[in-house]
């Protein structure tokens, strides 16, 4: 697990996420009861990550490894587990992509598909001519590399970029005060970091007629938003149900996103200690079961894909005031796709100068 000063609930939610799946399910398997042994990997260096999973492979003798990290670091993970045949499960955002190059056998991954979200967000947009506000911090490259090809691709044009350098509320004012004019002909396009995504709105969102944004604003700032994202709060779901009654009733806390993805990966986790018996080359069952992952989720049945090692989960289109006022999508993709050559460029090498983390 990674930890962040800058957000110290990430790995606590989702941990508490796995965690509450095996709660709320039996914890009875062919090899008995699960045990969850957790290792801090600091900031997820391929280095500390290597090494904690030598620990817990060595040590501890797990049957199956989990985590949430950036998925670069996740293959030198994928690469010392399968020295000792240890399937591989690693989440994530989806604020990168899953590089090209060929990985371990026995990773896997699942995500919440930001990249992708953002991708489908700018090739089904009806903007022609849009303005994209950005900042230096925490921003994600691929997401904005995303936009930028869904919107090329759609037949829009970004006109003009600003690239903002605040990094509170007081530096972000006087920044925009002093250097955008708002315009009621074109699109403004949001791709911020979720704090400085709220500030901007709710100080200036009433002077944007029409405006793309990340889906991280919960706000009450009242012009009309679009996003895209996975659905995490389809209430109407059973699955769901059982799910947020088992944070009110052991986590005691609002349920947040990463709450949600760590829920997805326990119960992944659980169906492959399903099908461990203590066999040889039993990680490749393990792998199968991943592969064929189509259990009901909260966040909906995921689709699988024969081009990358993960699922897919629905993707959905919202417009409102914020997540927390538009619960119901204005379209939902249980199958989406991608401009062959965009797939290629998403999966390139990132520029080296451009920080790709979006959270952590």
């Amino acid at each position: 697990m990674p930890q962040s000063k800058e957000y110290p609930e990430i790995a606590r939610h989702f941990l508490d996420g796995i965690k509450l799946y095996f709660t709320l399910h039996p914890n009875e398997f062919p090899l008995g009861e699960a045990e969850l042994v957790v290792e801090d990997v600091g900031f997820g260096t391929e280095r500390a990550s290597q090494e904690k999973v030598r620990k817990l492979i060595t040590q501890d003798d797990v049957v199956i490894l989990g985590g949430l990290l950036q998925f670069d670091t996740a293959k030198y993970v994928g690469i010392t587990s399968e020295l000792a045949d240890v399937p591989t499960l690693i989440a994530g955002m989806g604020e990168s992509s899953i590089p090209r190059e060929e990985l371990p056998e026995n990773l896997f991954f699942h995500s919440l598909h930001l990249w992708q979200s953002t991708y489908l967000l700018g090739l089904k947009s009806n903007a022609r001519e849009v303005v994209v506000i950005t900042s230096l911090f925490d921003t994600g490259y691929d997401p904005h590399r995303a936009f930028r090809l869904g919107l090329s691709a759609s037949g829009g044009e970004i006109l003009q970029e600003f690239t903002l350098k605040a990094y509170d509320e007081n530096e972000l004012i006087n920044e925009v005060k002093n250097n955008i004019q708002f315009r009621d002909d074109v699109t403004y396009a949001l791709l911020l970091h979720p704090k400085l995504l709220t500030y901007f709105i709710d100080n200036f969102g009433d002077q944007i007629k029409n405006m793309i944004s990340f889906p991280f604003y919960e706000g009450v700032q009242q012009s009309t938003k679009n996003w895209a994202f996975v659905n995490w709060r389809q209430e109407e779901l059973p699955s769901y149900q059982l799910f947020a009654k088992g944070v009110a009733d052991f986590l005691e806390t609002p349920i947040t996103v990463f709450h949600c993805l760590g829920y997805v990966h326990g119960q992944m986790l659980y169906k492959a200690l399903q099908q461990c018996e203590g066999n040889e080359n039993e990680w490749k069952s393990v792998m199968e079961t991943w592969k064929s992952f189509s259990d009901d989720t909260i966040l909906g049945i995921p689709v699988q894909n024969d081009i990358s090692p993960t699922v897919n989960f629905p993707i959905s289109f919202f417009e409102g005031q914020s997540f927390a006022a538009a619960r119901v999508p204005t379209e939902v993709l249980t199958e989406y796709h991608f401009v062959e050559e965009d797939a290629e460029d998403m999966t390139l090498i990132r520029n080296l100068f451009t920080n790709p983390y979006l959270f952590f």
